[in-house]
């Protein structure tokens, strides 16, 4: 996570966050970086939290690490909609 995309000439940033300034960059048509996760569910976040519970304690004094119980909270089904849509998109474009 420390690391960030790079921009090239024609790139664009589509998407910006407090914590990161490239969140997601579009650099080709066919070509984007994210610097997010789309892919979580309440599954996945309890399987890391399960798993990684300690790197949640050793990262609390960061800006952007929630704790355990805020990260069960979330609602990650508008976020998981936005990832199927452009999956969706990206087939359509590759498919043409």
């Amino acid at each position: 996570h420390g690391d960030m995309p790079g921009l090239v000439a024609g790139s664009k940033v589509l998407a910006t966050s407090k914590g990161c300034p490239r969140q997601i960059v579009r650099y080709a048509p066919k070509a984007y970086g994210f610097q997010c996760h789309f892919e979580f569910t309440p599954e996945s976040v309890d399987g890391m939290i399960c798993s990684c519970s300690s790197e949640l304690e050793e990262g609390k004094h960061l800006p952007y690490v929630q704790d355990a119980e805020t990260l069960r909270k979330q609602d990650y089904s508008s976020m998981n909609k936005l990832l199927f849509d452009f999956l969706d998109y990206m087939e359509k474009i590759v498919a043409e």
